[in-house]
């Protein structure tokens, strides 16, 4: 795209049991994106009926499989042809179609794969607040990036981004949108936010949002990315812990010990559930593995060592604190060095077979 070109903007629309309401958002839709997809996922009214008296393109789906499910569909069909962005926007009319523009400027602007539109917290009902705190300060803590609006679904990608960032996801419901940002962070994509208007109209009635079982979904997506570290430190703990204890070993080989088992234990779980990395293990990987697991058990080491030793704390107090920080650390690590090569591998393979 040239600095003067016009972007090309394609906006996919998920809709379900939205009836007529998908038509005025449509219609707006097609005076800022050149291209408009709405998919049906399986209404039990007369949305599908509606969408087809707007003209735009129309994906239609025999069921109910869920907003992730909907996505796929969308940007499946949205990158098959050429396109500068492409914009996710609900059918409901939470989302003004005005605001297209504001992403596109904020992609261009910034040079972003991925833009999010981010709402006020301050203005949403109470229990959204709620989830929405939750997830943003969970995802800044596991990636470093700060994102106002962890939550929203209307979202700019470039279609290089979503080619990287599709392979690997489990597509389902509300909780795709937010694994699709752990995808980008881990594929070291660009992102940034932009402003967008809080609506909620008639309290939010057409919305197929369920507060309690989709928010459960989402918070299970970002427990999943924490899975890995948090069973390794409670098994590397416990058996520290009763080799301290029960059995009166000295730290050095208790902590050495301990640390080899809930490594292996981190390697498979880390591998396979957290970054889902299904390729065969290589010793490439296993090598950059083995050099993070070294860096985290020296600075355990010299942690514990300054502690007991210099500082005079207690055994069990000082590997609190030492593994509360090496957690995010080698979180960190693993996620910008380990498994990175391997991801972006499996994405280019999987993207070549699409």
């Amino acid at each position: 795209m040239h600095a003067m070109d016009k972007p090309k903007v394609t906006a996919v629309i998920p809709c379900y049991n939205v009836s007529q309401a998908c038509v005025d958002v449509i219609a707006r839709c097609r005076v800022h994106a050149g291209r408009v997809i709405a998919i049906d996922d399986g209404s039990n009214d007369d949305t599908l009926e509606w969408i087809k008296t707007t003209g735009c393109e129309v994906i239609a789906l025999p069921e109910n499989q869920g907003k992730g499910v909907a996505l796929r569909y969308g940007f499946e069909a949205a990158i098959a042809e050429d396109c500068d962005y492409v914009v996710t926007l609900d059918s409901d009319g939470q989302h003004l179609p005005e605001e297209i523009d504001n992403l596109v400027s904020a992609a261009v602007e910034t040079g972003s794969d991925v833009v999010v539109g981010s709402r006020r917290v301050s203005e949403m009902p109470p229990q959204r607040q709620v989830g929405n705190l939750l997830t943003r300060w969970t995802f800044r803590l596991q990636t470093g990036k700060k994102l106002r609006d962890t939550q929203t679904g209307y979202r700019l990608f470039t279609p290089n981004a979503l080619r990287k960032i599709m392979p690997g996801l489990s597509w389902g419901r509300y909780e795709t949108e937010m694994a699709m940002l752990f995808n980008a962070d881990h594929m070291g994509l660009k992102m940034t936010t932009a402003t967008i208007s809080t609506v909620y109209i008639g309290d939010n009635k057409l919305t197929s949002f369920r507060n309690l079982p989709d928010s459960m979904r989402i918070f299970f997506v970002v427990l999943r990315y924490a899975a890995a570290g948090i069973s390794s430190a409670i098994l590397e703990f416990a058996l520290f812990s009763a080799m301290v204890w029960l059995f009166h070993f000295h730290y050095v080989p208790a902590l050495l010990i301990s640390r080899a088992v809930a490594l292996v234990n981190h390697y498979l779980v880390s591998r396979f559930f957290a970054f889902r990395v299904r390729k065969k293990i290589h010793r490439d990987e296993m090598f950059r593995y083995a050099v993070v697991a070294g860096i985290n058990l020296a600075v355990s080491f010299a942690f514990l060592h300054i502690m007991i030793e210099w500082m005079g704390l207690n055994v069990i107090l000082s590997k609190v604190i030492s593994q509360t920080v090496l957690f995010w650390v080698t979180f960190f690590l693993l996620k910008q060095y380990t498994f990175k090569v391997s991801l972006r591998a499996q994405a280019a393979r999987e993207a070549i077979r699409r």
